[in-house]
């Protein structure tokens, strides 16, 4: 999501782990639920 990959680009992708990309996907779960973290596993992020 556009979301993501700006976050992403604002922290730089080289500093994100899996367990923070996940700690991530979790905290915006409330609103986006399990259509978010299916975008992140399918794009992996790739600005």
């Amino acid at each position: 999501t556009a979301e993501a990959i700006e976050w992403a680009k604002k922290w730089s992708i080289e500093s994100l782990t899996p367990k923070l990309i996940d700690y991530y996907a979790k905290a915006i779960e409330n609103t986006k639920k399990s259509k978010f973290v299916f975008n992140i596993k399918n794009k992996n992020l790739k600005a």
